[in-house]
C-alpha cells in the first residue's frame, strides 16, 4: 500500500496527461476494432463468397459508410494513419509522464536526505544512496511505463472482447476461459519472477558497494598486494548478478513457450468447435479468427509486461522503504526566519549520549563551559567522544540526557537549524567535489565571492600552493580532492571555513596532516581570528595547549 501511495503521490501532477493518455488508448483500440469490420465487405467486393446471415454482423456492417473497394481502402488507410498518429502522440505523453515521475522521486529523496537527522543519514552507505537515486528510481519509472503499456493492452483486449461477445457469445466465453486457464498455469512462474527480482536487487546492491569500496580503498589494496583476492570477490559478485539476470530470462522464455504452445492448441480447438459444433457462419468466423489472431499476441505481451512489472516490484519496495525511513527521521519543522546568536558561553549541563545499538554511553554526565571569542583545545584518547562532542556543539545531534545552552537559548529540535547557522564545522572526513578549487571554496556559500577574498582566505589557511597549480583557482581537484595531498586538502578546507565567517569554528583533527611550519603559521592565523569568533580545535597534539586560551581534556 505504501508503494502504491508513493506512485500516486508522484504521478498526481501528471493526472491530466495520464488521463489524456488513457483516453487516446481507448480511442486507438476502438479504431482497431473498426478496422476488423472492414474485412468482410472488402472480401465481398472481391466477389469472394461471404455468408453474412448473422444479424449482429449484418448490423455492424450496415454502420459502415462505404461499400466499394476504393471507399473501404480509403477508410482503412484513414484508420491506420489515425492509429499511428495516436501511437506517436502517446509515446511522447508516456515519456513525459515517466520523466516527471523520475524527477519528482529523485527530488524528494534528495530533499528528504538533506532534512533527515544526521545520525540516520550517517548510517546510509554512499553506494546504496547512488544506486537508489539512479538504478532503482529508473526501475520505478519502468514500473509506471509497464503499467501504462498494460493499460494499453487491456483496453485493446476489452474492445476486441466486447466485439467478439457481440458476434458470438459462446466462442468468446471459450476464449475467456482459455485466458483464465493460461493465467492459472503461468502463475507459479510469476511468483518465481518476483523472487528473482528480490535476489537481483540484493546482487545489484552488492555490486554497487563493491565497486564503490574498490575505488575508495585502491591504495590499501595495491599496497597490501590484495588485488587477486579482491578481484575474486568482485568476480563472484558479478557472476551472482549475471545468474539472476539469466534466471529471469529463462523464466520469461519458459512463459512465452507455454503461452505459444497452449495458444496454438487452443486456436485450432476453437476453430474446430466453431465450425463443427457451433455452426458459425463464414463471415463471422473470419472476423473472429482475425480478431483472435491479433488477440493472442496481445495476451502473450500482457504476460511479458506483467512479468517485467513483477520483476521490478522489489525495486519499488526498496525506494518506498528508503523514503519512508527518511520521512520518519526528519528533523523538526523550523522557521526559516528563526535566528540565534551564539555570542555567549556554550554550556554542557550533565550531558549524556549513547549511539543507537550501543549499551555504553559515549558521553556521560558531561558538564563544561566553552568561553566565547577564545581558542579552545579539546583533547583526549581516541574513541573517548571528542567527535561526538563536536557534533553536539555543531547541532547535528542532540543530548539524550542533560542540555546544551548558550545564554538563554537551549539547543532543541525546534532551533537546531538556527543553531547550526552560527557554526562552521570542518570534520575529519573531507567534503570536496570533483570540481575546481574556486567551486569547492564557494560550495557552501549562497552569495558570490571575489577572487581577492578567495586569495585572502587561501593565504590565511597557508594554502598558497593553489597559486602554483596549472589552472590556479580553476584547477580541478578530483573526487574528494584526490589530486591533492592530504595536507593540501586540509588547508583547502580550512580556507573554505574561513570564508563562512560565523561566530563558532570547529576544527576536528584539521591539523593532523600539516607539517610543523604550516601548522605554526595556521595557529597564528587562528590566534588572530579568536578576537571575532569562538574557535574549537579538536586534536591529539597536546603541545597546542600552549597557544590555547582554554583546554578541555575528555577522559
Amino acid at each position: 500500500m505504501n508503494a502504491l501511495r508513493l506512485l500516486r503521490r508522484h504521478v498526481s501532477n501528471s493526472w491530466a496527461t495520464l488521463s489524456l493518455f488513457q483516453f487516446l488508448v481507448l480511442i486507438r483500440s476502438l479504431l482497431g476494432g473498426t478496422g476488423f469490420m472492414l474485412v468482410v465487405p472488402a472480401l465481398q467486393t472481391m466477389h469472394l463468397p461471404m455468408d453474412t446471415r448473422d444479424p449482429e454482423l449484418q448490423f455492424l456492417l450496415s454502420l459502415l459508410p462505404v461499400s466499394t473497394i476504393s471507399g473501404i481502402l480509403v477508410l482503412f488507410l484513414g484508420l491506420l494513419i489515425s492509429m499511428n498518429a495516436i501511437s506517436y502522440y502517446n509515446s511522447i505523453l508516456e515519456e513525459q509522464i515517466e520523466q516527471d515521475l523520475i524527477a519528482s522521486v529523485r527530488k524528494e529523496i534528495f530533499r528528504l536526505t538533506l532534512g533527515a537527522e544526521w545520525q540516520h543519514v550517517s548510517g546510509i552507505h554512499r553506494a546504496d544512496y547512488t544506486r537508489i537515486q539512479t538504478e532503482e528510481v529508473d526501475a520505478v519509472s519502468g514500473l509506471l511505463r509497464y503499467s501504462m503499456e498494460i493499460t494499453t493492452v487491456l483496453a485493446t483486449l476489452l474492445v476486441y472482447t466486447l466485439l467478439c461477445l457481440y458476434l458470438s457469445t459462446s466462442v468468446t466465453l471459450l476464449a475467456i476461459g482459455f485466458a483464465a486457464f493460461l493465467l492459472l498455469v503461468t502463475y507459479p512462474l510469476h511468483q518465481k519472477i518476483i523472487e528473482s527480482g528480490t535476489k537481483h536487487l540484493a546482487a545489484s546492491e552488492e555490486l554497487y558497494r563493491r565497486t564503490s569500496e574498490q575505488l575508495h580503498g585502491i591504495r590499501v589494496i595495491k599496497s597490501n598486494q590484495s588485488e587477486e583476492q579482491q578481484n575474486d570477490v568482485f568476480v563472484s559478485t558479478v557472476d551472482n548478478l549475471g545468474r539472476e539476470e539469466k534466471r529471469y530470462t529463462q523464466l520469461s522464455a519458459l512463459t512465452r513457450l507455454l503461452n505459444g504452445t497452449i495458444a496454438a492448441m487452443f486456436f485450432c480447438l476453437l476453430a474446430w468447435v466453431s465450425i463443427n459444433v457451433l455452426q458459425t457462419d463464414a463471415a463471422t468466423l473470419v472476423v473472429i479468427a482475425i480478431i483472435f489472431s491479433r488477440t493472442l499476441p496481445l495476451v502473450a505481451n500482457l504476460q511479458t509486461l506483467s512479468q517485467r512489472f513483477a520483476f521490478m516490484i522489489p525495486s519499488l519496495e526498496e525506494v518506498t522503504n528508503y523514503i519512508w525511513s527518511l520521512e520518519t527521521h526528519q528533523e523538526a519543522e523550523q522557521s526559516i526566519d528563526q535566528r540565534i546568536e551564539l555570542n555567549r558561553p556554550i554550556t554542557f549541563d550533565e550531558v549524556s549520549y549513547r549511539y543507537p545499538g550501543s549499551d555504553e554511553r559515549v558521553l556521560k554526565d558531561l558538564s563544561l563551559t566553552l568561553d566565547p571569542k577564545s581558542l579552545i583545545l579539546v583533547s583526549g584518547p581516541s574513541g573517548i567522544g571528542k567527535t561526538t562532542l563536536a557534533d553536539m556543539i555543531a547541532g547535528l545531534i542532540l543530548p539524550q540526557e542533560g542540555k546544551i545552552l548558550s545564554g538563554e537559548e537551549t539547543l532543541n529540535p525546534s532551533n537546531q537549524r538556527a543553531w547550526r547557522g552560527n557554526i562552521t564545522y570542518v570534520p575529519q572526513v573531507p567534503f570536496l567535489i570533483d570540481a575546481s578549487v574556486r567551486e569547492n571554496l564557494c560550495l557552501l556559500l549562497d552569495y558570490p565571492v571575489s577572487d581577492e577574498k578567495l586569495e585572502t582566505a587561501l593565504k590565511s589557511a597557508s594554502a598558497s600552493f593553489v597559486f602554483h597549480l596549472t589552472g590556479g583557482l580553476d584547477t580541478r581537484i578530483g573526487e574528494d580532492g584526490s589530486r591533492l595531498s592530504a595536507g593540501e586538502r586540509q588547508r583547502l578546507l580550512l580556507a573554505r571555513a574561513l570564508l563562512q565567517d560565523r561566530p563558532v569554528l570547529i576544527l576536528d583533527e584539521s591539523l593532523s596532516n600539516l607539517d610543523p611550519e604550516t601548522e605554526q603559521a595556521f595557529m597564528q592565523t587562528l590566534a588572530a581570528l579568536k578576537t571575532s569568533r569562538t574557535i574549537i580545535l579538536i586534536s591529539h597534539k597536546t603541545y597546542l595547549a600552549e597557544t590555547a586560551d582554554q583546554v578541555i581534556v575528555i577522559d
